[in-house]
């Protein structure tokens, strides 16, 4: 696992480590107090060159086992204070990301994300509550946001390509001109999203909530959209090809101008009378539907 994160990090394993053992002041008080001992000690041990006295031997003898008890309690000591500062660190960067939900200006949205890459470099949790937060324009490529709660949060144009989105909640959130492609989204809450003109191809949907989610003009290309709930969203002008719709419930659903939507895509949805379908697939449809849909607005 930390080998996989220092590789998408761009940062060795080895140097992480390097980073714990030279900043740990006590580590390193125990190491020089156990060699200092040693270089003391070492003439006097039984069976070497210089013992003059067997009391002395015995007493270097004591003094090796209490020398090798406090080497020990050292090494233990020095593993908790590494676990106690990593979640001394951890805390406060969620507070401080807790703290900085409001601030719109760039400056703020800067430290926002760089709060929120030192927490995945961690691979520690995001608080849960970021609702409303200022994340425009912020490139967060590959970051771990699942779970978190996005709702009404500000992500117009923001980068988001292969993000770990798994049942993260952007209820009427802002993500018009973003970058989800090839993200995982399953489960995620997209209830009235703001998802206009936002690339979501290769991006898994499956299971998603996009009731009244704006999708107009979205690049929906390759996207597994199976079993998402769809009710009532404006799909208009969205690019569709290679779509997988399989359980999808499209009721209320425009689809006016949407592009390369085929009938084998659409039959494995669940639409009602009130689709309204692009006017190339109501010209050429099937004779079980032709009659069944909606107008296309504008016809």
């Amino acid at each position: 696992m930390a080998n996989t994160w220092a590789i998408k990090l761009g940062r060795p394993a080895w140097s992480i480590l390097r980073q714990y053992i030279l900043g740990n002041r006590l580590l390193w008080f125990f190491v020089g107090f156990g060699a200092l001992t040693t270089y003391i000690l070492w003439p006097f041990y039984p069976g070497e060159a210089g013992v003059r006295d067997e009391w002395v031997g015995n007493v270097a003898v004591e003094g090796f086992g209490f020398l090798m008890d406090i080497i020990l309690f050292g090494l233990l000591w020095s593993v908790f204070d590494v676990y106690r500062e990593r979640r001394t660190k951890i805390r406060g960067y969620q507070d401080e990301l807790t703290d900085y939900i409001p601030w719109e200006a760039q400056e703020g949205v800067l430290r926002k994300v760089g709060i929120i890459k030192r927490l995945n470099e961690l691979q520690a949790p995001l608080p849960f509550w970021l609702r409303y937060i200022c994340l425009k324009g912020a490139v967060l490529v590959g970051a771990d946001l699942k779970g978190v709660d996005l709702s009404g949060a500000n992500l117009e144009t923001a980068c988001l390509h292969a993000a770990d989105l798994k049942g993260v909640h952007l209820r009427e959130a802002n993500l018009c001109l973003a970058d989800l492609s090839f993200s995982n989204l399953e489960g995620a809450n997209l209830l009235a999203a703001d998802l206009r003109d936002a690339n979501f191809e290769g991006t898994n949907l499956k299971g998603a909530r996009l009731w009244n989610a704006n999708l107009e003009v979205a690049d929906l290309r390759n996207a597994n959209l199976e079993g998402a709930d769809l009710r009532n969203a404006n799909l208009a002008g969205a690019d569709l090809a290679w779509v997988n719709l399989a359980g999808d419930d499209w009721e209320w659903v425009n689809l006016t101008g949407a592009k390369n939507l085929t009938w084998d895509q659409l039959e494995t949805a669940k639409t009602n009378d009130e689709t309204i379908l692009p006017a190339y697939l109501k010209e050429n449809a099937p004779e079980s539907y032709k009659g069944k849909f909606a107008s296309e607005k504008g016809e």
